[in-house]
C-alpha cells in the first residue's frame, strides 16, 4: 500500500474506532483497536490511541499494560521523532496519564477485592466504577477518553 493511501486508511480506521467508542459501541471499538495494533506500521499516535481505548476495557486483563504502553509511546516514541517540542501532543499525553492513573486505581481495587475474597462481586464492569461513585464518574467522564480527545 502506498504511504499516502496507508496514512488515509489508518486515519479512517482511527475515526471509526473513536466513533464506536463515542457511541458506546465498546466491543466494536475494542475489537478494532486490537486489530489495528497488529499492524507493525501503525503510526505512533494512532497506536497510543488504540492502547488508550483498550485501557478502558476492564474485561481485558491487560488494561493496565495498555495504559502504560500509551504513556510510553507518547512520552518516549513521540518525543524522539519531534524536531519542534511545541508539536508534542500534550493533550493526548495528559489524557494517557489520566487513564493510567485510573487503570492503576482499578488494579489496586481488583487486588484488594481478591485479597478480601470479594473479587468479581462488584458491578464495576458496566461503567468501570463501583457503587455511588458510578453516577458521579459518569457525569465527569470517569473511565472514558474525554470528548475533547475523541
Amino acid at each position: 500500500m502506498e504511504t499516502e493511501a496507508r496514512t488515509e486508511a489508518y486515519a479512517f480506521m482511527h475515526t471509526i474506532m473513536m466513533r464506536h467508542y463515542r457511541e458506546d459501541r465498546l466491543d466494536e471499538a475494542f475489537e478494532l483497536a486490537g486489530k489495528l495494533l497488529l499492524d507493525a506500521e501503525l503510526p505512533r499516535l494512532i497506536s497510543a490511541r488504540c492502547h488508550m481505548v483498550l485501557s478502558t476495557d476492564d474485561e481485558n486483563v491487560y488494561y493496565l499494560q495498555h495504559a502504560e504502553e500509551a504513556v510510553r509511546i507518547l512520552n518516549v516514541d513521540c518525543r524522539e521523532g519531534l524536531e519542534d517540542p511545541a508539536n508534542f501532543p500534550q493533550k493526548q499525553y495528559d489524557e494517557a496519564l489520566r487513564l493510567l492513573k485510573e487503570a492503576k486505581d482499578s488494579k489496586a481495587e481488583d487486588d484488594a477485592a481478591k485479597a478480601a475474597g470479594t473479587y468479581g462481586t462488584s458491578n464495576r464492569g458496566e461503567e468501570g466504577v463501583e457503587g455511588e461513585a458510578k453516577e458521579e464518574a459518569k457525569e465527569e467522564g470517569g473511565g472514558r477518553i474525554s470528548a475533547a480527545d475523541k
